[in-house]
């Protein structure tokens, strides 16, 4: 996925249309803004969320399955 001016906003791949396997996710001026990985279209493992900045906002652990019970 991209921003209307062609850079990239989001990457990642989908499995039967679920974000599947390492996704990133990236502010209009090119910082990253999330990083981590999703299984069957669910937070899972090590997930970081950046400010435009580059500082830290939340930095997170997902325990598929168990988070979602």
């Amino acid at each position: 996925m991209f921003y209307p001016n062609g850079d990239i906003r989001v990457s990642g791949t989908y499995v039967d249309n679920e974000a599947h396997g390492f996704w990133e996710g990236y502010y209009p001026n090119g910082q990253l803004k999330s990083s981590g990985e999703y299984y069957k279209g669910k937070l899972v493992g090590h997930w970081v969320w950046y400010y435009e900045d580059g500082s830290i906002v939340k930095d997170s652990t997902y325990n598929y399955p168990n988070s979602y019970e």
